[in-house]
Parts: C-alpha cells; sequence; structure tokens
C-alpha cells in the first residue's frame, strides 16, 4: 500500500504529545506496553533500561546511516528479530505481518527494515491493544507519545482507506 501524495500532511502531525526527553515519560509508560519506531527513540528506551515490546528501526536518521553506537544498541536487543524491506511511503504485507505476529505474540521484537519506517506507525496503532503506547521520532523536535485508543484506531483505519493499493503492496 503507497502513500497518496494528498495524504502527506496528515503523516507529519504530532498524533499525541511531543517530548524531547525519555524521563520526561518514565511514569507515563512503566508497566505498559511500549511499541517504538525509529533509531533514536528506541536506542534511547533501551538505553534507560526499558524493554519495548516491539521496536522498529531502518539504520537512519535524516537520510544518513545510523551512528554505530546507535546500531549496535538496537541490534544487539535481545528479542525475536524480523528483516523487512519496506519503500519509504509505503506499508508492505511484510511489514504488517512482522508488527502483527510480534504483538500478538509472547516474545518482544524487533523489526529492521530495509528502505524506511516512516509509515510503520499506521500498522503499529492498528495491531497494538487499546492502552499500549507508540512512540515515534518527530523531526528535530524529539519524539511523539501516543496513547492506542478507539478514536486513533478509528482515524488510521480511515487514513489506510484512502492508501493506493498496487503491485505487491495491494494486499
Amino acid at each position: 500500500m503507497i502513500l497518496p501524495q494528498t495524504l502527506r500532511r496528515e503523516f507529519k502531525i504530532a498524533y499525541g504529545q511531543v517530548y524531547s526527553s525519555v524521563e520526561n515519560i518514565q511514569k507515563i509508560i512503566d508497566k505498559k506496553t511500549v511499541i517504538a519506531i525509529g533509531d533514536r527513540i528506541s536506542f534511547n528506551l533501551l538505553c534507560h533500561g526499558y524493554e519495548p515490546k516491539l521496536i522498529i528501526f531502518d539504520k537512519k536518521e535524516k537520510k544518513q546511516n545510523t551512528p554505530d553506537e546507535i546500531r549496535f544498541k538496537l541490534e544487539s536487543y535481545k528479542a525475536k528479530t524480523s528483516n523487512v524491506k519496506n519503500s519509504p511511503g509505503t506499508v508492505t504485507k511484510e511489514l504488517w505481518t512482522a508488527v502483527k505476529n510480534i504483538l500478538k505474540g509472547r516474545e518482544n521484537g524487533k523489526i529492521s527494515i530495509d528502505g524506511e519506517e516512516d509509515m510503520a506507525f499506521l500498522p503499529a496503532v492498528l495491531e497494538a491493544e487499546i492502552g499500549s503506547y507508540v512512540l515515534y521520532g518527530f523531526f528535530d523536535k524529539g519524539f511523539v507519545l501516543t496513547e492506542v485508543n478507539n478514536d486513533l484506531k478509528k482515524k488510521m483505519k480511515e487514513l489506510l482507506k484512502k492508501f493506493e493499493r498496487v503491485g505487491s503492496s495491494a494486499w
């Protein structure tokens, strides 16, 4: 599935509160299911001792290779690993299935993406349980903390209906 040009602005919105530091959210996410999307936020959570249910990363920050220290930390996270391909502005069946399987399973997981994780928010929200938290990088402002609720799921389902279904992403 491909994000149409007309929807790009919808994915530049913070679907939650923007934070600059993991220390500011410790009490909020304590003992909750946490899903982290992005190299930097995943790294910061791991460095603060969190073990997210799922981390999704593409070994890039601002189109540049992630520093070795971050890449090593993400790759060494002891969790079920899935390696998937996902082009920018798309959600492949491979990515969606990996997110779903990890969130429904018992083990924590990590998804290493060959491509970009820019649309991973959709399957993360739609496959997560109500009350889970999804964290994702937000440009140079920090990261967004989003609590999954019925309204957010409804919004993401509506956006997903507007995606283009072409080629191998037409599932």
